[in-house]
């Protein structure tokens, strides 16, 4: 890629004396020569001796910013501790670790620049950050060691942004009846009671929907749903072919209306979310496993069965992921799930490398995980077996709230859970680094996507 302005910088380094060895090129002029983007101005970073020299001299005829940078044309600026956010001064940047030559010009090197924009955060850096992806990360001349360095360097005014985002996060709770489009996933997990899912007839209706007219026949007491109701939806199913039909009405406490009968026919068309409308409905009814059981113990196992099937599908248990640095303390960390919530599954999975590359890099795809950050979790965990042990399990009452980062919805419980295993199991991991023990899902739709990318790679659990 074409860099942008170096004839104006010749012109600027004729007027002012300035020699290749003098500045080095850095900012969006740096990454261009890493065909990341065009540049749309060219900043440099002058040597701190002959900065002051220059600046003896020419004061008078540049402009010299708040921020200290030097306007020396139109295109061209020169930047003043640009890189002091990821720890280099000025003074300490001209040295191999961080410049590299470019053809006649010396060059700020990628990690360090890359570092520079996570640090500062801007819109426009998160759209170059985009724009480099995993392949940028995974060049075999690109010095992770050095970017973990800088991107993760101590940095007081960003640690304050951290901790006050995370006093916002505490504070902010999830209202997921606001929206107007609802994940199947988080309806269904509203069904959970103090003694269980308690709206069979929702599962009832899905499960009799999905086996057609033969197993409707066979089965179904009028008494327990309205057939009517059956024959609408298996025309609608049949013949529409729509994504949505009306709306699934909830109540104000967001759990689904009584007859929910929209809610089953998404679930049979395994639409992933539904519209939702608030409905000001006094009545609450409950139609618990036991309920089924009385009249039907055949139809009764099908439709537990089915449950797990939906459950699963839908992402209402919740995934943990054991990496392999804590795939020895896998047992361990198994019980202490168990000793919480109830342990419906589980599965060890062993890869080749690259598969295990590949596996890491598409159970994050769906979290608001930096690629960035993923690659270097990625060179942390092929240091050791390339391992991993899934565990499924329910949290009944996930305690949702609001995640300041992307809006989406985080359990709060699940990530206690999370917190706790890492603390506890950390001092037993050689070169333990952060976020090497457990990955658990967010929410209903992390779990469902968890859960199909491990039964794509390692069949069913």
């Amino acid at each position: 890629m074409k860099v942008r302005f170096l004839d104006e910088l010749e012109m600027v380094m004729k007027k002012y004396g300035l020699d290749c060895e003098d500045f080095c090129v850095a900012a969006s002029a740096a990454l261009a020569y890493e065909d990341v983007r065009e540049n749309k101005d060219l900043d440099i970073v002058i040597k701190p001796k002959v900065r002051e020299c220059f600046l003896e001299k020419y004061r008078g005829q540049v402009e010299v910013l708040p921020s200290g940078a030097i306007n020396l044309s139109e295109n061209v600026q020169a930047a003043y501790q640009r890189y002091q956010k990821v720890g280099v001064t000025d003074e300490e940047l001209f040295c191999d670790a961080y410049v590299i030559r470019r053809g006649a010009f010396q060059t700020v090197k990628p990690e360090v620049e890359i570092a520079q924009k996570i640090k500062r955060n801007k819109e426009k850096d998160k759209l170059d950050l985009g724009i480099m992806g995993y392949d940028f990360f995974e060049r075999p001349d690109f010095d992770m060691d050095m970017f973990e360095k800088l991107a993760m360097a101590e940095n007081s005014a960003s640690n304050n942004i951290c901790r006050d985002m995370a006093e916002k996060e505490k504070k902010t709770s999830f209202q997921m009846e606001e929206v107007c489009v609802m994940p199947i996933g988080a309806l269904l997990h509203r069904g959970y009671g103090v003694n269980g899912f308690q709206r069979y007839d929702i599962l009832a209706l899905a499960y009799l929907l999905s086996h057609w007219r033969e197993d409707i026949e066979k089965e179904i007491d009028g008494s327990m749903i309205d057939e009517r109701k059956i024959l609408l939806a298996e025309r609608e199913l049949r013949q529409g072919k729509r994504r949505y039909f009306e709306k699934v009405k909830i109540r104000e406490d967001g759990m689904p209306d009584y007859g929910a009968i929209e809610l089953s026919k998404a679930i049979c068309r395994q639409d992933e979310y539904v519209k939702i409308k608030v409905g000001n409905v006094a009545e609450s009814k409950e139609f618990s496993f036991k309920w089924i059981q009385e009249r039907n113990e055949a139809l009764a196992k099908k439709i537990e069965d089915y449950r797990e099937k939906i459950f699963r599908e839908y992402g209402v248990y919740f995934c943990a992921i054991v990496w392999g640095p804590a795939v020895p303390y896998a047992d361990e960390i198994s019980e202490k799930i168990e000793r919480k919530f109830k342990v419906s599954g589980r599965k060890s999975m062993t890869f080749q490398e690259n598969e295990y590359c590949d596996f890491i890099k598409e159970i994050y795809d769906i979290d608001d995980v930096d690629c960035w950050k993923t690659v270097m979790k990625i060179e942390h965990l092929k240091q050791y077996s390339h391992k991993a042990e899934i565990i499924i399990f329910e949290i009944p009452f996930p305690n949702f709230r609001e995640k300041w980062r992307d809006g989406s919805y985080l359990s709060d419980e699940g990530a206690k859970l999370k917190r706790e295993i890492r603390e506890e199991f950390k001092k037993y991991i050689p070169g333990y680094k952060k976020d090497i023990i457990i990955h658990i899902g967010d929410n209903h739709m992390h779990n469902a996507y968890m859960m199909k990318t491990v039964e794509m790679w390692g069949g069913k659990i």
